[in-house]
């Protein structure tokens, strides 16, 4: 039997989480202190999946 693996991602300081999407469906990431952890479903080992990360990060100001 295979369980879930989670997988631990950390977004630069200050970052604003939009979308995560695995495989095209979206999914909601747990939280643990400064970290994301998201839920790979059980299946092969070596199957690949694509994950995409939408998130915002605050930059300097352009002066005009």
């Amino acid at each position: 039997m295979t369980k879930a693996t989670l997988l631990e991602i950390r977004l630069p300081a200050g970052s604003t989480l939009w979308t995560i999407s695995l495989g095209e469906q979206p999914t909601k990431p747990q939280r643990e202190g400064d970290s994301l952890l998201v839920s790979l479903p059980a299946g092969q080992a070596a199957a690949l999946r694509r994950l995409q990360i939408v998130y915002e990060t605050p930059g300097s100001r352009l002066a005009l």
